[in-house]
């Protein structure tokens, strides 16, 4: 499931420059993963992310029972992209690191894994939405209680407690919400992202909303760029649609990491 900025803003000209630069990215992302090239290039790109994810050392650095806020891939392979009246077209894709989730609860990793739900709104509609987003917890990796109320499931399980709006996924409802005082991590998809961890969503700002609240809050691992105690926050895309810097405003939330398919970036270190 995928977030976004807001779109509109005082700043009518940043407001304008992330409208042209939505329109640009989408038709990267199409061809790519669209219907006309098939959506196996696409996949094969969030493979190759998902491994760059799993190599992170904030990733490697998490511990059993941490919580992972990820998300559904629009045109992923969890379901496949369909056109829905009232929502418009089929999406611009985003890269399917889905065998990230499966690694997270997997094994000796046994993390936490939470997806996305909105009450009110449709992370990854597109248009400024007036809902609020939470992470659910949809695998607990088998350590059971604590975090989430131990939901229990494995490898696979959790995609049997994603919810459908059309084309979009996202946490079950019976999921249960993670405070935000206690995520380690969050995955987040764009449109676009650059060098120094700017990020352009779909327009809604559930995740810029969302960031916020946690960023105030949460415990973490040590790894993000406020120091000790911060959650990590990595952005994941193709490395087509990394420019040199996306449009931003007041209340866009830099991240932490960019990872692509070609390359891991310390956006820490950029200005």
């Amino acid at each position: 499931m995928s977030g976004d900025e807001s779109g509109g803003g005082a700043n009518g000209g940043a407001a304008a420059a992330k409208r042209a630069q939505r329109a640009w990215a989408r038709g990267v992302l199409r061809g790519v993963g669209g219907a006309g090239s098939g959506a196996g290039g696409m996949h094969a790109l969030g493979d190759a992310i998902a491994a760059r994810l799993c190599a992170l050392e904030a990733w490697k650095g998490l511990t059993p029972g941490a919580v992972v806020v990820g998300f559904v891939p629009l045109g992923g392979r969890v379901r496949p992209a369909i056109k829905v009246g009232g929502l418009g077209g089929e999406p611009a894709p985003e890269p399917d690191v889905s065998s990230a989730w499966d690694a997270a609860v997997a094994g000796g990793r046994r993390l936490r894994l939470a997806l996305p739900r909105v009450d009110g709104g449709v992370v990854g509609g597109g248009g400024a939405g007036e809902g609020q987003m939470e992470a659910c917890v949809v695998a607990d990796g088998g350590v059971g209680g604590g975090v989430g109320g131990g939901v229990g499931g494995g490898v696979g399980d959790w995609r049997d407690r994603v919810a459908w709006d059309g084309w979009i996924g996202g946490a079950a409802a019976d999921a249960p919400v993670v405070e935000p005082r206690d995520v380690a991590m969050v995955v987040v998809p764009g449109l676009a992202f650059d060098v120094a961890g700017g990020r352009l969503g779909r327009g809604g700002g559930f995740y810029d909303r969302y960031l916020s609240r946690v960023l105030a809050v949460g415990a973490g691992t040590g790894g993000g760029a406020d120091g000790p105690g911060r959650p990590v926050v990595v952005g994941v895309c193709i490395d087509a649609v990394v420019v040199d810097r996306v449009a931003r405003e007041a209340h866009d939330v830099r991240m932490d990491w960019v990872v692509t398919e070609a390359r891991t970036i310390d956006a820490r270190t950029m200005g």
